[in-house]
This record gives C-alpha cells, sequence and structure tokens, in this order.
C-alpha cells in the first residue's frame, strides 16, 4: 500500500524512472520520497519527491517544528513557474537510530530520517479507510487526509508544504472519507498568507503589469484518471485570471497553470474572487467508463497598487538561464565543488531568492519574463536583468534591448580561475 524512497537526485526529466514512479501510483500504492538535504539553498528539491504524484518530505527540528536547515527547498524546476513542494515536514534531526550490532543508538539527520514518519502514518490512513470501508487503493485520499490534518508555520510553503501532520487526525479523516477532488494549496491569499506564500507575495499586482503564474495542484480522490474540463472565474473586473485547460490527471492527480494580473484600469486595493474549477473522473481508464463530475472552488486574493515609477520597474529575464537537466552548465558557486552542475533554477524563487528579496527591501518591482525579449515592451522598465544567462540572444532581441535604451544589469559568474580570481 506505501512505498519509501530514500533515493533521487535533480534529474526531473529522467522518462523511464518518472514512468514507473506513475506506474507505481496508478496501481493505487501510495509512494513517498525524501526531497533531498541540499539546504537550506533553494530550488535544491530532488526527483521523484518534487512529482506531482508523489509525496516529497523535508524535515524539520524536532522540539521547534521549524524547517531544518539542511532541508531541501523548492520550487520543481522542471515546471518553471511555482508549485507547492515539498509536501510536508517530519522530525529529521537527531533523531535516534540503532547501530550495527544494537548495542546502543545514534542521532540520524536528513530528510530520509524524516519521510519514514510520514510513510508510517500515510499506512495508518491506509489501513483506517480499508477498516472503515471508506475507501480502497487511493493514494490521492491519503494526500487528502494528511493535507488536511497538517498544520504548517510561518515559513515558506517551499519549504514546509502543509507542515508537521498531526496523525490522529489523518486517521480520522480516512474513517470518515467520502471522494473528493480538492486543490493545493486550498487558497491562494497573496496578500495576508505572507510569508507562508512568499516570494510570490512579497510584492503586489500592480495596474496592467505582468501577471502572477502559479501551478495549481489537484488531487482526484474519485478515481485514478480525470481530466479538468472547465474553469470559471468569478471576480470583478479588477483581476483577470487565465488558466491552461484541459488538463489530464492521472495517476490521481494532476496540475494545471494559472496566471493572474491587474486589468490596465483596476482599482487599488484588494481584490478577491473564486476559480471554479470542474473535474470529471473517470473511476477506471477505459474510455466508456462511468464520469463522475465535481466543481471545486479555488479562493484568491490579491493586492493591486499602481504602476511605480519606471526608475523602480525591472524586469527579470528568465528565458535564457539553463539549467540541468538538459544544459551541463557549472553551478554558480564555484565554491560548492561537491556538485559542479548549476542545476538550481537560476530564478528569483530559487537560487536568485536573495538577490530578489534585496532588491524588494531597496523598494523595486522586479517582473519575471519567460519568453522572448522581443515580445514586451522594454520602455516600461528602468533596467533589464540578465541573470546568469547561458542561452543565445537572437538578434531580434538584441535589436530590442538596443531601441529600449533600458540599462542592462548583468549578474554572472565566472567557471575559469583567473576571473574568479580578480
Amino acid at each position: 500500500d506505501v512505498i519509501k524512497l530514500s533515493v533521487g537526485g535533480p534529474d526531473f526529466a529522467d522518462r523511464p524512472f518518472g514512468d514507473k514512479v506513475k506506474e507505481i501510483v496508478a496501481s493505487g500504492i501510495t509512494l513517498v520520497s525524501a526531497m533531498g538535504n541540499d539546504g537550506p539553498a533553494w530550488g535544491t528539491l530532488n526527483a521523484p519527491g518534487d512529482a506531482v504524484e508523489v509525496i516529497g518530505v523535508g524535515a524539520s527540528e524536532a522540539d521547534s517544528g521549524r524547517v531544518a536547515a539542511i532541508s531541501s527547498r523548492g520550487f520543481p524546476l522542471g515546471d518553471r513557474i511555482p508549485r507547492m513542494k515539498p509536501d510536508y515536514v517530519a522530525p529529521g534531526m537527531g533523531v535516534l537510530g540503532a547501530i550495527p550490532g544494537g548495542a546502543s543508538c545514534s542521532p540520524n539527520h536528513g530528510t530520509s530520517v524524516a519521510s519514514p514518519s510520514v510513510a508510517g502514518v500515510a499506512a495508518l490512513v491506509v489501513s483506517a479507510a480499508r477498516r472503515a470501508g471508506t475507501s480502497i487503493k487511493n493514494p490521492a485520499m491519503v494526500r487528502q487526509c494528511l493535507n488536511e490534518a497538517s498544520t504548517s508555520t510561518s515559513e515558506s510553503m517551499w519549504a514546509q508544504g502543509f507542515g508537521r501532520i498531526n496523525s490522529l487526525k489523518a486517521v480520522q479523516c480516512a474513517e470518515t472519507y467520502t471522494p473528493r477532488v480538492t486543490l493545493v494549496p486550498p487558497s491562494f491569499h497573496l496578500e495576508k498568507d505572507c510569508p507562508y506564500l512568499s516570494p510570490l507575495c512579497d510584492q503586489p499586482l500592480i495596474r496592467g503589469g505582468l501577471p502572477i503564474s502559479f501551478n495549481v495542484t489537484v488531487l482526484n480522490g474519485l478515481g485514478v484518471l480525470g481530466r479538468v474540463t472547465d474553469l470559471q472565474w468569478a471576480s470583478d473586473s479588477s483581476l483577470v485570471v487565465e488558466a491552461q485547460y484541459p488538463v489530464t490527471l492521472w495517476p490521481f492527480a494532476g496540475a494545471f497553470a494559472v496566471r493572474i494580473r491587474a486589468s490596465p484600469d483596476a482599482s487599488i486595493g484588494v481584490h478577491t474572487g473564486k476559480l471554479w474549477v470542474r473535474v470529471d473522473s473517470n473511476e477506471k481508464t477505459c474510455s466508456d467508463a462511468s464520469s463522475d463530475g465535481r466543481w471545486v472552488a479555488w479562493e484568491i486574493s490579491v493586492e493591486i497598487a499602481a504602476k511605480p515609477d519606471k526608475r523602480k520597474r525591472l524586469l527579470w529575464d528568465a528565458s535564457h538561464s539553463l539549467t540541468y537537466p538538459p544544459s551541463f552548465s557549472p553551478r554558480d558557486n564555484l565554491n560548492q565543488n561537491a556538485d559542479l552542475l548549476d542545476w538550481n533554477g537560476d530564478l528569483p524563487y530559487t537560487n536568485f531568492r536573495g538577490l530578489f528579496r534585496r532588491l524588494r527591501s531597496r523598494g523595486y518591482h522586479i517582473d519575471v519574463w519567460y519568453e522572448d525579449l522581443s515580445c514586451i515592451n522594454l520602455d516600461e522598465y528602468g533596467a533589464l536583468l540578465l541573470v546568469d544567462a547561458e542561452d543565445i540572444y537572437s538578434q531580434d532581441e538584441i535589436q530590442a534591448v538596443h531601441a529600449g535604451g533600458t540599462s542592462l544589469f548583468i549578474v554572472a559568474d565566472w567557471a575559469d580561475g583567473p576571473p574568479q580570481g580578480g
């Protein structure tokens, strides 16, 4: 019913391994995986714990409950835009365990120490559901009950997920479970759930500015196969929400991208709305199986501010940073010689999070751009940030940058000795 892994690495594009992971979950087995011990750096989540169908576990301090320094942090790099991971944390520092010979115990540390606790609670949930007759072979049910039984701290969602699990509440959820569809995170209140939603909540939306992009995870407790077939946005005209669908949910889970932006004539202040998500699910994988459809709401609240002065607007180019895989670029920090490959994303949400937050503390508004630079009006920005760019710039992009006259701010590290020493 439950498998726990303490293997993995940064290669989220390992298709043969990923396909086997999906097959395991599709068979009704809940897969729990350690998230890795590359903290406190961001953008260090390991596969397969970063997969949407897998439970990824980070480590926390036993007493304080805070995320352990060594625990890997999000977000999943294969998405390029944020999705919630890890899912939970559990005690992973100084946990006593037997040593060979059995004469004594020694303290152990890491997410491989934390994840067995979550796997144990998952097994209790499966057992309780089977005993009560509420659900059988349903990894989505397991995760839904763990989600509802968890308590987070004020730390970022991309460090702790839902936080630490109350095992008794999780078992009680399983005993009374009814099949349902839930969204992760269950809401998106950027103006009040900060720093939990940091760094997305670190700055408001601005009138007519670029959107906030986010990947919403769908847990489908109705069956192994489902689809997001419709989306309806309910709010005033100040907020514009665009989403990607249809999306296949297999096995038991999936994700869809949401973009939230403020209209050019939006009123200043906090705006709220609900994104209604329609999920149609087949209990069996056959195309003629009966369908069960559900609507589920995702609440959103965002602060909208006036457009700042051009000198305070920065555009972060995220379209020319190549990360492993498939690129084999050297890592940014040459002092970290244990792993020479750059695999941390080069984004303001990952390994350049410190730079992003320092710019914000000085009053700058940073937009992140994932497309061709010739497709955006650079005249609206005081500077263009070229952050650890490895890919080439097209002639059209070069001409657009020169024509706009925008200042360039280049962030780069060098792989050869003399420039580094200088």
